[in-house]
């Protein structure tokens, strides 16, 4: 496990306490301000995955949470197991059928409050098949263990696993060369000359690659660097990071994911499915951002299908109708009611 430095600890700390009495997690426009001595420790938290921001807001990550000296941090932890225990007896009897939380923490004796706070960290790990968005205060949430749990003897050792692949991430980013420092070393070559193999990527880039924004085009160069290179939660992320690329060029930077997909449809940009596909996609580049999940090759080109999808919408198609509006020839003199 990596030990974490005595600052970092208490600021974690800070943050697990005050998100006890909200366990969405504490605001963290609003923590950040009331500590601007410490941004760069958060900034670090944040991209060492100690800390998870979503929806705006600030929790302590699963592989952080045993280096908390707080007696609800211990709490939890025990409570971890005993949740994880009787999902395990629940899949041997039930296979995949969703357990409803509420039910759940009555069969623990449990307050129920206190396992869906307990389920929200429990997720980042992968033992699960699904759960509802929602899991801190919709009252029919469920959550459905996978046959994968039965492979796992306690919580602990998910933990154990999420520290072990964070701690490899963390080793491999001490002897990672950036991407910014590649370029500065052969600025004309391109990423071509980086170990970029479309055949490896298993699809070209589309026709209209080029048409794109300077930034968003970098950008996806190194989610197509990184596939060609077999990593698959690195260009998840990039995904994810395109998108919300996209929404601050369409509406601004209005603040979540959420509240940038919802001016999106209110726009008229996205249609209330292409909304929800967005949601789904953003939530997997979050889920390799913040818990450790390695989505298949398969999942990558869906990802792939929803973000060219949305770019072609955005930055290509409206100029290409305007071509087409351009080239129609002039109505002539019709005959009278005619209107085609």
């Amino acid at each position: 496990m990596y030990k974490l430095e005595r600052k970092k600890r208490a600021l974690l700390k800070e943050i697990f306490s005050q998100s006890t009495t909200t366990p969405a997690g504490v605001e963290a426009a609003w923590f950040r301000a009331q500590r601007e001595s410490e941004l760069d420790l958060m900034d670090e938290l944040e991209r060492d995955g100690f800390l998870r921001r979503e929806e705006g807001r600030y929790l302590v990550s699963l592989t952080a949470l045993p280096q908390i000296t707080h007696p609800l941090a211990k709490a939890s932890l025990s409570a971890f197991e005993k949740i994880f225990l009787a999902l395990k007896d629940s899949y041997r009897e039930q296979l995949l059928t969703p357990v409803r939380v509420d039910a759940l923490a009555k069969k623990l004796g449990l307050e129920e409050r206190h396992v869906r706070t307990c389920l929200n960290y429990m997720v980042e790990g992968s033992w699960w098949g699904g759960h509802s968005t929602d899991l801190l205060s919709a009252p029919d949430a469920t959550i459905t263990p996978s046959e994968s749990i039965l492979k796992i003897r306690q919580f602990r050792d998910v933990i154990k696993q999420l520290q072990g692949w964070q701690e490899q991430r963390l080793e491999d980013r001490k002897n990672t060369v950036p991407i910014s420092q590649l370029r500065q070393i052969l600025p004309s070559a391109g990423l071509g000359r980086f170990g970029v193999d479309e055949a490896l990527v298993g699809r070209p880039k589309p026709d209209w690659y080029k048409r794109l924004p300077d930034n968003v085009r970098a950008l996806l160069d190194e989610v197509y660097l990184g596939l060609s290179n077999n990593m698959h939660a690195l260009p998840s992320m990039g995904l994810r990071t395109v998108i919300d690329m996209v929404c601050v060029d369409l509406v601004g930077d209005i603040g979540s994911f959420a509240d940038k997909l919802k001016a999106l449809r209110s726009h008229g940009y996205v249609s209330d499915r292409e909304k929800a596909i967005l949601e789904i996609a953003i939530d997997v580049g979050s889920a390799s951002a913040h818990r450790g999940h390695n989505p298949s090759m398969e999942d990558i080109n869906s990802l792939l299908d929803i973000c060219e999808h949305l770019l072609k919408g955005v930055y290509v198609l409206p100029a290409t109708s305007e071509v087409l509006r351009k080239a129609v020839p002039p109505r002539g003199p019709g005959k009278k009611g005619d209107k085609n």
